[in-house]
């Protein structure tokens, strides 16, 4: 009995375990640079204009994703002008830009290819700042109106950031805490079923 009971008691801790764990590790990529042929008819950032490349306009942008490469957030400022993206993004080494990110939510889309920003393979811990980069204009930026163009990476910097909070469990998990808390609750009915038993005999 007392071994049915170590293992209920096992059971449902583990899948509490799994049920309250924390998710992957974020990391935060942000990126400085201009413009090259960047038009705003709609008026966004103030309808800045550098349609032939020849007054590049400074931005800023930031990706928040997961470890596993899975972008959460984006936002990309230009001219005091900050615009948020939600979406589906994400965050990749790959063997044209070394590391890239993207993120779209259907209106505004933002793509920044960081080339020559790694070894490869990427290391383990993407971490640091890399750059500068001139002449490398391999990003873009589109919204709504008609507003966006192509973008210049200058600088990339990659901090780590905490895991965020653990979700609501998924169904196998509150399959598992089900079964191992009814197997603990059988047990302990047992056990007392036995108690009285004894104490009727006695």
């Amino acid at each position: 009995m007392r071994g049915v009971w170590r293992t209920a008691a096992i059971s449902a801790a583990a899948a509490w375990c799994l049920a309250t764990a924390g998710h992957a590790s974020t990391y935060t990529a942000d990126y400085l640079g201009d413009t090259n042929g960047f038009s705003d008819p709609a008026g966004i950032f103030g309808g800045v204009s550098d349609q032939f490349g020849d007054t590049p306009i400074g931005w800023t942008a930031e990706f928040v994703y997961t470890d596993a490469g899975i972008g959460i957030s984006a936002s990309f400022k230009m001219n005091g002008v900050t615009i948020n993206i939600g979406g589906s993004g994400n965050a990749a080494t790959n063997s044209f830009y070394e590391f890239s990110n993207s993120q779209s939510d259907g209106t505004t889309s933002l793509f920044l290819g960081f080339g020559y920003a790694f070894e490869t393979p990427a290391p383990a811990d993407p971490t640091g700042t890399y750059g500068p980069f001139l002449n490398l204009c391999s990003g873009s930026f589109s919204t709504a109106g008609g507003t966006g163009g192509d973008l210049c990476p200058i600088t990339l910097t990659i901090s780590a950031g905490s895991s965020p909070p653990a979700g609501i469990p998924e169904p196998v998990t509150w399959t598992l805490m089900m079964v191992g808390f009814g197997v603990a609750g059988a047990a302990l009915r047992r056990r007392r079923t036995g108690h009285a038993l004894r104490a009727k005999k006695a």
